[in-house]
């Protein structure tokens, strides 16, 4: 009797697992879930060209539409699973529909942080993480001035970075000492707020956002903890997501901070896997289990899923790799670094662009750069081979990452 794959979740992990199960020759019935009414898509742009209007809502698929009736996956949009019962093995969605599986994949993503503070709930305030929420974004941005993120992460200084573009005042306010905080090292989150601050956009680190002032139900201004008071039109949140795990926990699988999984995306139920922003894992990048919110993961995730499915597992151990467009600055990020590692700029003649190569007791674990592409994708292969590099050739950023080895 042939098997039926359930999937719940049409994002890059969903879509992933999908395709990989599809292209790897599985011969059941496969079921894709996904909550919204597009097509599975691309997030990232989400912050970038397609804020701006550069990129189509067409461009951001990650499958042709006819792809799904052609590999024979029955991709239902605009649907939400609301119970698992894994006793009977079904899935319930909202439109009362029943769906029975012999395995079942959780995709089911994040969903981002809200504030709450007084006036948290005045209309001019987004947040993004889905294609409706960039199109009213970039609707707002149409009629409105003076905008004011709050959050230097991604997501925070990407938008800066496109409204700045749309000609539009732009606040980022970061409650911590420094931009990035959590996601890039001290040289290249200032080599970003040069930048921004260069291109115009006001940054104030050590700030905290306490209230939100509005008039006739709609903000128009923020106060901070120190009591300053900035004007603002339209308000973007981000602070970050919360992995999606309703679902997992309503049927008592293991969660901490994200779906356990092991490094073939299994969960704490046989014949239950999860994969993407939703899951946390042990990476052997990392001394102890981890959430890793990218493109890259999602990706390997779900292609070791699809391979456990299909019967053939490979455990998940890539190399994760990251990245961010802002203006024409491009960091790519690969390997994982952590406080107290070593870190060496190698910063270019004229200015332009820098990398920060990462050391763990002398082994190389990482390395950021900034329009230094050949350092990202060197970095890469020698990361995973775990590598010595000599310090000081790595200083001299004249010469290629891969000839400062030793070993």
């Amino acid at each position: 009797m042939a098997q039926h794959v359930v999937i719940i979740g049409a994002g890059q992990a969903g879509c992933q697992v999908a395709s990989s199960l599809a292209n790897g020759g599985f011969d059941g019935a496969i079921t894709l879930l996904g909550s919204e009414r597009t097509p599975p898509y691309e997030r990232p742009p989400l912050s970038k060209g397609y804020l701006m209007g550069a990129i189509s809502k067409d461009q951001l698929l990650l499958r042709a539409e006819q792809f799904y009736a052609q590999k024979q996956i029955d991709l239902k949009t605009d649907i939400t699973a609301t119970h698992i019962d894994p006793d009977r093995k079904t899935v319930t969605t909202s439109d009362n529909a029943r769906y029975p599986y012999d395995h079942l994949v959780l995709a089911t993503g994040a969903r981002v942080r809200t504030l709450a503070c007084p006036g948290a709930d005045l209309q001019g305030i987004y947040s993004l993480r889905s294609l409706d929420d960039s199109l009213q974004l970039r609707t707002a941005l149409e009629h409105m001035q003076q905008l004011v993120i709050v959050g230097g992460g991604y997501i925070g200084l990407e938008v800066a970075a496109a409204a700045r573009q749309m000609g539009k005042d732009v606040c980022v306010l970061e409650q911590a000492p420094r931009l990035m905080p959590r996601t890039a090292s001290a040289p290249i989150a200032n080599f970003f707020r040069r930048r921004h601050e260069k291109e115009g956009v006001e940054i104030l680190t050590r700030s905290a956002l306490v209230s939100i002032e509005g008039d006739n139900g709609r903000l128009v201004a923020v106060t901070l903890a120190d009591g300053r008071r900035i004007k603002a039109d339209l308000l973007l949140v981000g602070i970050g997501v919360e992995p999606e795990t309703a679902l997992a926990q309503a049927i008592g699988l293991q969660t901490d901070h994200g779906i356990m999984v092991n490094a073939y995306g299994e969960t704490s139920a046989k014949g239950i896997y999860a994969a993407g922003d939703c899951t946390r894992f042990h990476h052997p990048a990392a001394s102890e289990a981890i959430r890793l919110e990218s493109v890259q993961n999602a990706i390997d995730q779900a292609k070791a899923v699809a391979s456990a499915i299909l019967g053939s597992p490979k455990a998940y151990d890539a190399v994760p790799w990251f990245w961010s467009d802002q203006y024409d600055l491009k960091l790519q990020s690969a390997g994982l670094f952590a406080p107290g590692d070593e870190a060496i700029p190698r910063i270019a003649k004229d200015g332009t662009a820098i990398s920060v190569v990462h050391l763990r007791n002398g082994q190389l674990v990482a390395v950021e750069a900034i329009n230094r592409m050949k350092d990202f994708v060197q970095a890469k292969r020698l990361i995973a081979s775990g590598t010595r590099p000599n310090k000081e050739a790595l200083a001299d950023p004249d010469i290629p990452l891969k000839e400062c080895i030793t070993n």
